[in-house]
């Protein structure tokens, strides 16, 4: 019997890291030949192990590398060596076959399982540059790893050609199928407390500056001062490193028709009860919460980092570019004024169901899994 380690890329429930937390509990893999491994103690253990999957957690120091002193970068650079060995035992003591990693950042794990001449997969979730160590991750997928599944064209790029004796794939974000129900719309907008004329913006990520919500913070009040009827949502996480000012002010609710709802679970309910989708970031791959929005049918604006212009393009939505507030601003009011949207949102669901159905990319990756 074969036994994949199935290595998260945070403790968090966030992202990429929900993400696999719902592959393992929506595909149809035996639990007893695989085990879900965490960098700290994590909520989303729970549900996996009522669902039959052993759970174990690593302590590793969820800090980047970059922008850190010298004396800082040893001490990290110590710690990522400690994780190295903690995952070489554990791997050891699992008698693990192939190590699934879930993210291009998490060095500690591919070291330890080719280290052990194991077999190794990695997702590269890459749709930018990421500073200072881009070098070492590109380094460690094109040399450690025996597969890479890429869910952005541009990471792919960005990363390289395939090297000789591995197999390169590109597999857009899956996301699970929804049929909207105006009834369940017109419920979530109540218990929000959404009148029936207002024009709902959400917003859903960690508030941190890489996702644009200060330009949003910014750009938000003059927006609600032309358009009275607006209301902007916001739910996620808080970063407790993000110090930027105009971050702080929309989450403290003193932004003009905006609510922060912190964390929530309740994704598809939410979207339904928007009118539009919001997504400023300066940096992405494949959006998860871009692909959902486009399943339920929801209008997205968005600025085109990673593969959001892949996916917008040809009518599906709203892309924009540019730095700053300015183009976020003048892309809501066109979006406002737009008689299409609905013909938009339409053409997004029918390119969703086609292209970002989670049976596809699951279905790919079991594959690779198994090729491997």
């Amino acid at each position: 019997m074969r036994r994949i380690a199935f290595c998260f890329h945070h403790a968090e429930a966030s992202g990429a890291s929900l993400w696999l937390q719902k592959f393992l509990l929506n595909n149809p893999w035996p639990a007893s030949e695989a085990i879900a491994i965490f960098p700290g103690p994590s909520p989303m253990g729970g549900a996996l192990q009522q669902a039959g999957f052993e759970c174990l957690d690593v302590p590793i120091e969820q800090v980047s590398i970059s922008g850190q002193g010298v004396a800082r970068k040893l001490r990290l650079a110590g710690q990522r060596a400690n994780a190295v060995r903690l995952y070489r035992n554990l791997f050891t003591r699992h008698r693990i076959d192939v190590v699934y990693v879930n993210s291009s950042v998490q060095i500690a794990p591919m070291l330890a399982a080719r280290s052990l001449g194991l077999r190794l997969v990695v997702h590269v979730r890459e749709g930018w540059r990421s500073g200072a160590t881009f070098p070492l991750k590109r380094w460690a997928v094109r040399t450690l790893a025996n597969a890479a599944l890429f869910d952005a064209q541009l990471g792919m790029r960005i990363f390289g050609g395939e090297p000789a004796g591995r197999r390169w794939l590109f597999s857009p974000n899956g996301v699970a199928p929804h049929e909207f129900d105006a009834t369940r719309r017109e419920r979530t907008r109540q218990a929000l407390g959404l009148e029936p004329r207002q024009q709902c913006f959400l917003f859903l990520g960690s508030l941190v500056q890489r996702k644009g919500v200060h330009d949003l913070s910014e750009c938000w009040p003059r927006i609600a001062a032309a358009n009275p009827n607006v209301q902007l949502l916001l739910g996620g996480l808080e970063e407790r490193s993000e110090t930027h000012p105009a971050i702080a002010r929309i989450i403290r609710g003193e932004v003009t028709n905006s609510r922060f709802l912190g964390f929530r679970s309740d994704v598809y309910d939410l979207l339904e009860a928007a009118d539009f989708f919001i997504l400023p970031s300066y940096g992405e791959a494949m959006p998860i919460s871009i692909c959902e929005s486009m399943m339920v049918g929801t209008p997205v604006i968005a600025r085109t980092a990673g593969d959001v212009e892949w996916l917008l393009r040809d009518g599906r939505g709203y892309p924009f570019s540019g730095d700053g507030a300015e183009t976020l601003e003048e892309t809501v009011r066109i979006a406002l004024a737009d008689p299409d949207r609905k013909a938009k949102a339409a053409a997004a669901r029918v390119f969703a169901q086609e292209h970002l159905h989670r049976n596809v990319q699951q279905r790919q990756i079991v594959e690779l899994l198994q090729t491997v």
